[in-house]
């Protein structure tokens, strides 16, 4: 480790170009003493010189205060927004356009461009940024501020005027670019006698061709697979290592995902706290952070009124008292709300709509909760983040210590510097509304700086910038293709062309970038004694070339193996592993306290028996296990609820009309009217939470026409009948399994014959009566406890409006369709038919019982929309066994 780190004098302070080669250093100053066998050493003044300047600044007591990136961001963004020339842009994206603004003001002060130069009047960008950046300056004196650009020239006065003392030694590491402004100081602490050194102050050699290799790979997963297992067969203990990506973003969860596999592949297991031995520059946001997200879900809410999926993430999580105090209530409650179908859910009336019986803590959080959501009183930023602080912790959150681990605990300590951070916008922001607070908190955790805090590895994945001044023993170079060396030019646009030229602006030009990744490559190429660049062939259906820079180094090496086939990942060493069977019972019987629950009238039991029919494992593991599977509706009224709607205007209606007599006896004006008012009282009972006024008129006619055209196209053409039942109860044993039933409508039609009728909304199968599985048992159950003359499909759908029967009674004038009983079941008659279904179904019921549960669908098609493929995993049966059944 030794040869491949700086060893600068320590004495004086190490100033570095950035805060990665700052730790760098510390690690190689740390790893030198405990060669030397010390125990315990100072530690030395190795910092970046942007923390340095800082410090100096602040332990001066100046009458400036210094400015924080995000109060200068927060300003910029005023600045543009009481612009009135902006302000009348609407394609101008304010945000995007004040950091670039902040941008060109750093690049002004550092190149020391001249903003009185004509060349600013040339274009409207950059009249427009000369006009920010006046009131910018203003707002700056009359604040008493400090911008962090001109803090080096502050310090360099402060030092002229004897405020700041002079060093006498100091140390510059990393810098490949003395900028204007930073070599107006150094000339005069030069002038002062300062003694500076650079590091390093010798160009580095030129590497010979064998300590270089270039590889190619396929594309950016495998470049990362190989170069992480590349990392496990080089690496020894004392050691060094870079990986470097000029386009880190782009490569940074692949390589963590890479590196933790080969490095410490234990981490796949959720109680290893076993920590990465490697480090990433590049952060991530903190609000992808759950606990943080979460957080800022909860504050951030425009009103209190919440979309469902948003309600129910927050009222189950961990983080939050209802999580983690009332898990259980939570949980009820959501589930409650699921099968209401609700979409969205009103805090001011969700605790109201609660059970008495619901747990009080629950009650309180979302009383809390809407309580925050209710304070719109314009706020200094510093009394939004006390008010932030307290909703979160009247809300429970960030749960018990046992919730977080050691990431949770460093995500909360950022989040509480955020609040601080939020606190300390008063000057810039003044009086603001919650939400503009929320928002701002938001773009605080939306910056990519949150990384978990681990000693300094030997080990780092940085970017290119990030990597200046850095040595290592082993480096390896990725993503060297055409797009990334040199990468692409995006000059500032405020700043104008010429000075860009003129200055040889960072970003500028095509050329500047070549300029600077040539610089870069050599640099790079003599940080260690071995060298691997690499790139990807194939960015998914596109072709990369490598970069023309690689060429030379191609062109001298032989052709090399470039796979490393070896591998420490724990998914690929299981082949080795002796495997364990075991033999699963072919059934589970119903038994104990599971038998006497079913020995009980089962409410909605027909389901059951349809679900074993599609499926019998479907069927064990709805009505045994008791998987859920509600869904969540895309809108408030979705196809399931608009059946509902139709099966109780429809039992509203007939139990006051009773019979064809009375409905031959209205008027299209009283029908219509009639039927109004059965949907409209249905709507009421279906869904009183439901506050949407517009959609549920429109709602209510287009239900009530389609039950006027039912009545007028299918019922007045029936022959006479009366209706002697609506939603009757009836209760059936069915060998041994108990079902609780809802028939939908009984008539007594022609010569006293009973007809039993099922509504349906949706396509009405009638061949689903029959065959091997009965697909569509309810109306076959109806028939066996009822024995009725005829059992009926009333398919109420608005253009295909029609009746299916199956039975002996065949009244004229009616519009029923009467399936063939002999064609499709082969019984001789409906008698028959009836024993059929009773043996068929008492079969099925038996086989529920006894415990059958194979994963066997009567049809492919079953699997499109069962919700069950992960659990019963059909997808990973053998090719040797398909499911080759057909819909009936």
């Amino acid at each position: 480790m030794d040869h491949s780190i700086p060893q600068p004098n320590t004495a004086a302070p190490v100033l570095t170009v950035n805060t990665r080669l700052a730790r760098w250093l510390l690690l190689a100053h740390d790893e030198r003493q405990r060669k030397a066998g010390l125990s315990a050493w100072p530690t030395p003044e190795i910092l970046s010189l942007e923390s340095w300047l800082r410090n100096a600044w602040i332990n001066s007591w100046p009458e400036k205060y210094f400015l924080t990136a995000l109060q200068s961001k927060i300003l910029w963004q005023d600045i543009l927004a009481s612009d009135e020339e902006t302000r009348n842009n609407p394609l101008l994206d304010r945000t995007g356009a004040a950091h670039h603004a902040a941008d060109a003001y750093g690049i002004l002060k550092q190149y020391r461009l001249n903003s009185s130069s004509p060349a600013f009047e040339w274009t409207e960008e950059s009249r427009a940024f000369k006009r920010w950046m006046r009131r910018y300056e203003k707002r700056l004196k009359d604040m008493g501020a400090l911008d962090a650009a001109e803090t080096l020239d502050r310090v360099c006065e402060a030092m002229k005027a004897g405020n700041i003392p002079i060093p006498q030694a100091l140390v510059l590491a990393g810098f490949e670019e003395i900028t204007p402004q930073l070599a107006n100081w150094i000339e005069f602490l030069e002038s002062r006698r300062t003694q500076l050194t650079f590091d390093p102050e010798i160009p580095a050699p030129q590497p010979r061709p064998e300590q270089v290799s270039i590889r190619g790979y396929s594309h950016r997963q495998e470049e990362a697979l190989q170069c992480a297992r590349w990392v496990r067969s080089v690496y020894r203990p004392g050691r060094t290592l870079g990986i470097v990506v000029p386009q880190l973003e782009e490569y940074r969860a692949l390589l963590d995902n890479e590196l933790t596999a080969e490095l410490a592949p234990g981490k796949i297991y959720p109680w290893v706290e076993e920590g990465k031995p490697f480090n990433i520059s590049l952060g991530t946001p903190l609000a992808g952070e759950p606990l943080v997200r979460l957080a800022l879900a909860f504050l951030g809410a425009r009103t209190s009124t919440l979309a469902f999926h948003e309600f129910a993430e927050i009222l189950t999580s961990p983080f939050f008292a209802s999580g983690h105090e009332a898990a259980q209530d939570a949980r009820a409650l959501e589930q409650e709300l699921r099968r209401k179908r609700v979409t969205r859910v009103d805090l001011g009336h969700t605790p109201q709509a609660m059970d008495a019986g619901k747990n009080p803590q629950l009650t309180e959080f979302i009383a809390a909760w809407h309580d925050h959501l209710q304070n719109n009183k314009a706020q200094r930023p510093r009394q939004w983040a006390e008010a932030f602080n307290t909703a979160l912790e009247k809300a429970g959150w960030p749960g018990t210590s046992g919730t977080l681990a050691a990431r949770g605990h460093q995500a909360l300590a950022a989040w509480y510097k955020n609040l601080e951070t939020l606190a300390s916008l008063d000057r810039v922001m003044g009086r603001i509304s919650r939400m503009d607070a929320a928002a701002a908190l938001a773009r605080l955790a939306l910056e990519p700086e949150f990384q978990v805090k681990t000693p300094e590895q030997p080990i780092q994945v940085v970017g290119l910038l990030e990597s200046a001044g850095m040595r290592f023993d082993h480096l390896w170079v990725m993503g060297c293709h055409a797009e990334a060396l040199p990468g692409s030019p995006s000059p500032n646009p405020f700043l104008p062309v010429t000075l860009r030229k003129q200055h040889g602006l960072p970003r500028s030009s095509a050329a500047r970038e070549l300029e600077f990744a040539e610089r870069s490559l050599s640099r790079l190429l003599a940080a260690a004694p071995n060298v691997v660049l690499s790139y990807p062939e194939w960015e998914g259906h596109t072709q990369i070339r490598m970069s023309p820079l690689l060429q030379p180094w191609r062109d001298l090496q032989p052709e090399a193996e470039t796979r490393i086939e070896t591998t420490h990942r724990h998914k690929d060493r299981l082949v080795k592993a002796r495997l364990e069977f075991f033999e699963e019972p072919p059934a589970l019987p119903v038994a104990g306290d599971e038998a006497a629950r079913f020995a009980e009238p089962v409410r909605g039991g027909t389901s059951i028996l349809r679900d074993f029919a599609a499926c019998p494992f479907r069927a064990f593991a709805v009505h045994r296990l008791g998987v859920n599977l509600v869904e969540l509706p895309e809108y408030d009224f979705d196809h399931p609820e608009r059946g509902n709607l139709v099966h109780k205007a429809l039992e509203m209606f007939w139990g006051e009309v009773k019979s064809k007599t009375r409905l031959a006896a209205f008027t299209d004006t009283d029908l219509r009217q009639k039927l109004g008012d059965c949907v409209t009282a249905a709507l009421k009972d279906l869904a009183p939470w439901a506050r949407q006024d517009r959609f549920f008129e429109i709602e209510r006619e287009r239900v009530t026409q389609l039950l006027f055209d039912w009545m007028q196209n299918i019922e007045m053409l029936r022959a006479d009948f009366d209706v002697t039942g609506e939603e009757k109860k009836v209760a059936l044993d069915l060998g041994g399994l108990k079902l609780s039933m809802r028939v939908d409508r009984i008539d007594r039609g022609v010569g006293g014959k009973t007809l039993v009728i099922d509504y349906k909304t949706g396509s009405a199968k009638p061949a689903g009566w029959f065959g091997e599985r009965i697909q569509e048992p309810q109306l076959p159950l109806y028939a066996i406890k009822l024995a009725p003359d005829a059992v009926v499909f009333a398919q109420v759908r608005k253009g295909d409006m029609k009746l299916y029967a199956a039975g002996d009674s065949r009244p004229p004038l009616d519009t029923m369709r009467y399936e063939d009983i002999e064609k499709r079941s082969g019984c001789a008659g409906w008698p028959e038919l009836l024993d059929r279904w009773r043996e068929n179904l008492e079969s099925t019921a038996g086989r529920f019982l006894a415990g059958e549960n194979p994963v066997d669908p009567h049809a492919r098609s079953i699997c499109d929309y069962c919700g069950m493929e992960s659990f019963c995993r059909i997808d990973a049966r053998s090719e040797e066994d398909p499911v080759e059944r057909e819909d009936v």
